[in-house]
């Protein structure tokens, strides 16, 4: 389990020059009009959104050969403490980003994990390897907030949801690449302090080599994902 390492992120000047010249044929120097004197300094860039990191780190996903294999609808599991000096984060976006941090060049050519790429697994068939009785994973981040503990469930849709979504009878996956996954949710109160967040993840990656998968979990103003 990784410690959280949260973090934070924000101008330049301008100068004034003055150029001379001599008058051409009368043997006079004349002071040549710099042209409307130093003019409005740049406007600034807008500083980028504030951003706040709840959690980050690594998790191990080794390829599977065969069902029933390390690999195969693994469950994976991240825990951490939130910090204790919180800013004010009712309202704000709460993003989950998984990506596959081994190939951060890896292009998706499908959901299928058998394309290649490392899968987010949300429901098989009940009689296969690891695959709970009632065929659905519990892909969920669980935190507290001021009104109390939330139990958030990862959807199909990238969405943070309050209840998992049903079983997919076409038993289909999300594939995490380099450039990752995104999943949100705007928080209707405050992240309370000094509590626990937990992650836990369902996944599949077919054949070597083996990956890990990064993940953070972080705050940002709403509307101001990416």
């Amino acid at each position: 389990m990784a410690p959280i390492d949260p973090s934070f992120r924000g101008r330049g000047t301008a100068a004034l020059a003055l150029v001379v010249a001599l008058a051409c044929g009368s043997g006079e120097p004349t002071p040549t009009d710099p042209g409307g004197g130093p003019g409005e300094p740049p406007t600034p860039a807008p500083p980028s959104p504030t951003q706040l990191v709840l959690a980050s780190g690594e998790l191990a996903l080794p390829g599977a050969a065969q069902e029933g294999d390390p690999g195969s609808h693994e469950v994976l599991i991240a825990g951490h403490l939130v910090r204790s000096d919180l800013p004010a984060t009712s309202g704000k976006l709460l993003i989950l980003t998984l990506r596959d941090a081994t190939r951060p060049a890896l292009a998706c050519a499908s959901e299928d994990p058998e394309d290649g790429c490392a899968t987010i697994d949300w429901s098989d068939d009940p009689d296969r390897p690891r695959v709970p009785p009632d065929g659905a994973f519990e892909n969920r981040l669980d935190l507290e907030l001021v009104s109390g503990v939330r139990r958030l469930y990862l959807s199909r849709t990238l969405r943070l949801n309050g209840v998992p979504d049903l079983v997919d009878p076409l038993r289909e996956h999300t594939a995490v690449g380099g450039s990752g996954q995104e999943w949100h949710l705007i928080l209707p109160a405050a992240l309370e302090p000094e509590t626990r967040l937990d992650l836990r993840l369902i996944m599949t990656k077919w054949q070597a080599p083996d990956v890990r998968i990064a993940y953070e979990v972080r705050v940002v103003e709403s509307g101001a994902a990416g």
